[in-house]
């Protein structure tokens, strides 16, 4: 292929780490070049669907989103097949996708949520999710837009189990119609350190990776990982309908390339996320706290959601955690956009 292998792609450490990882590695081994295509926030770009259901040629060669909006793609048939590619051997059993035929996509890594604390506040990490409620952080808590990763986080905090969603949630809800007057005003993250810089805000919900570029940026915080357990997310790569077959090819060897051990190694190093290869040996050093598992398969204080669940679910749970929030009348703090 002569043109650029155009990768959708988000910004800030995520961008960074595929770009040091992955894009600027392949071009070096085999000298295709990669155009990052930028993209904000979780649900695919609307031209991307636009193009998909109207069977054009999509806008990208690789999507690299979360694992939901890609189970969705899949089910709805815009995914080439991965199938036959050497590496999905070397995947750990979560790797493969849930709930539908073969390999539409692939699992890249395991991703973290955590709890984000101000150093200056807390002597010693805060042990527990209910520390939300607490009445001198009114208005000064950060969430995702639409609740994302939070809601097993709110399940268990109201009383109830993981196991029971989806078909209870009551106790999710609860909780955010308790804490709902807490939350500034949800957001993605780039930006946010900004917001944390000016001391506006007391505590996040985030994914570990956007907790290690606020450290990188000098931000005074910290992470912990509450004793009720933590949430964690995957992402994926696929391969949308539609391309030139010299073009699908050059896609299906990125993702190969993507998930091969070393590359593993090395971007989930610097993006501080669990690989999915079994042969990735490479951990970033934030894996070293003994509250995080080291084998993505093991879900010892994980707050497990299976990937198939959530894609069916989510957009509901989204809609249900906005109504609920809407009235409150807090600050608002960072409105800026991110991945995840």
């Amino acid at each position: 292929m002569q043109r650029p292998l155009r990768v959708l792609s988000w910004a800030g450490v995520w961008g960074k780490a595929l770009c040091d990882g992955v894009s600027r590695p392949f071009h070096e081994a085999t000298g295709v070049a990669v155009e990052a295509v930028p993209h904000v926030g979780l649900r695919l770009p609307d031209a991307l669907g636009r193009a998909l259901e109207a069977d054009r040629e999509p806008p990208v060669d690789v999507v690299w989103c979360n694992t939901s909006p890609a189970l969705r793609a899949a089910r709805r048939g815009w995914c080439e097949p991965l199938d036959g590619a050497p590496v999905l051997r070397e995947l750990a059993d979560r790797a493969r996708p849930p709930g539908v035929d073969g390999w539409p996509i692939a699992q890249t890594y395991v991703v973290h949520y955590v709890l984000v604390y101000r150093r200056a506040q807390y002597s010693a990490p805060p042990d527990s999710w209910h520390v939300l409620e607490r009445a001198e952080h009114a208005g000064r808590i950060v969430l995702y837009r639409g609740g994302n990763g939070f809601y097993p986080v709110a399940q268990v905090m109201g009383g109830g189990r993981v196991s029971d969603l989806p078909r209870n949630l009551a106790p999710c809800w609860a909780t955010v119609r308790r804490i709902r007057r807490q939350l500034a005003t949800p957001s993605y993250s780039i930006g946010l350190s900004d917001v944390i810089r000016r001391g506006e805000i007391d505590l996040a919900y985030r994914a570990l990776p956007n907790v290690l570029g606020f450290q990188a940026d000098g931000l005074d915080v910290d992470w912990t990982a509450p004793r009720e357990g933590i949430a964690e997310t995957t992402d994926a790569m696929w391969i949308p309908r539609g391309l030139a077959p010299d073009v699908a090819a050059c896609a299906r060897a990125y993702i190969s390339f993507a998930l091969s051990a070393r590359v593993q190694e090395r971007w989930c190093e610097q993006l501080g996320a669990l690989p999915l290869n079994r042969d990735a040996r490479g951990r970033s050093r934030a894996f070293e706290r003994s509250s995080l598992p080291r084998d993505p398969d093991d879900l010892t204080g994980i707050l497990h959601i299976p990937e198939d669940i959530k894609a069916t679910h989510e957009p509901e749970w989204e809609a249900t955690f906005d109504r609920l929030c809407a009235d409150r009348q807090t600050p608002r703090a960072g409105r800026s956009p991110g991945p995840s």
